[in-house]
């Protein structure tokens, strides 16, 4: 993703997922870089709410993950990754009878998506 982020610097799919893949590794304050950069060249580019939750997420900063992974969910409910997302800051945030109430009622618990057997999973 770096190289790709080198090759097109301004592209703000490859920012959001580079960004995603310095918060894993724990580089959050260039991940978070990348978040403000991609927000400013497309403003309207739904993974925006996404890569900002992950950021704060990644960061411990749960309480602010919130509102932006609810977002996310919010613009795409039928995306299983924002299912999951949405999932897991309610059970990060104390609030895991919400979440798993919201997992009962919209994630399709018999799927071979990767993303709702993890969800399904944080039912359990």
């Amino acid at each position: 993703m770096a190289r790709a982020h080198a090759n097109k610097p301004e592209d703000p799919e490859i920012m959001a997922y580079l960004s995603l893949g310095y918060d894993i590794v724990g580089q959050d304050e260039v991940a978070r870089s990348l978040v403000e950069k991609c927000a400013k060249i497309d403003p309207i580019n739904p993974l925006n709410d996404a890569i900002a939750g992950w950021n704060h997420f990644f960061g411990g900063r749960f309480d602010l993950a919130l509102d932006t992974l609810f977002a996310a969910y919010n613009l795409s409910p039928e995306s299983v990754m924002h299912q999951y997302f949405k999932a897991l800051i309610l059970v990060y945030n104390d609030r895991a009878d919400e979440a798993y109430e919201f997992i009962c009622k919209n994630v399709e618990e018999i799927s071979e998506n990767i993303w709702s057997q993890v969800t399904i999973f944080l039912s359990t």
